[in-house]
């Protein structure tokens, strides 16, 4: 069997194996992250996680790009050369930038980092960086988690294709 997990047990009862274990692999590889935001069940998750960090008290401070002139920083832009910030991560997601949950990850992951590379270790803006991180790396998994019980596996636990996502039957529906 491919896994213990309700979903996954159900994916295996519904198609061959090999080809459940093919659609696992593709929707849940190495961190889980490569769930399509196509999916308005991926997307609505998406939000959230990103809203639980722009929320998180010590996050203030990453929710607009640094300004270096106005910041008191004029050489962030040579030792950091890929800012990113949570306000931005927002507007990717709201313009549909964003192909998979690990595209949107991967930037708010960029946001800590660069706040850790750039500030000094045990300073205020380090600290809240560092505590976002852990943070969102723990909601990502309690997110990664409840994927594999259903949430975020398109198909799993409605009548929707367990490939495509859209309703069987449908002249939509790829699979």
């Amino acid at each position: 069997p491919v896994s213990d997990k309700p979903a996954l047990q159900k994916l295996t009862e519904t198609y061959d194996t090999d080809l459940a274990a093919a659609l696992v692999k593709a929707y849940l590889p190495e961190g889980g992250e490569n769930v399509p935001l196509s999916a308005p069940e991926n997307l609505r998750k998406a939000y959230a996680l990103l809203e639980r960090s722009m929320k998180r008290p010590g996050c203030e401070a990453f929710l607009q790009p640094v300004d270096p002139d106005e910041d008191g920083c004029s050489d962030y832009l040579e030792v950091i050369k890929e800012p990113m910030d949570l306000g931005t991560v927002k507007d990717y997601l709201d313009s549909g930038a964003y192909d998979t949950l690990g595209d949107m990850c991967d930037h708010i992951r960029l946001v800590f980092k660069n706040a850790e590379t750039y500030n000094s270790e045990g300073s205020r803006i380090y600290v809240s960086a560092e505590e976002g991180r852990k943070a969102f790396d723990t909601d990502l998994q309690d997110i990664l988690n409840a994927a594999t019980d259903s949430a975020l596996l398109p198909g799993v636990g409605d009548s929707a294709c367990a490939v495509c996502g859209l309703s069987r039957g449908t002249l939509a529906c790829v699979a």
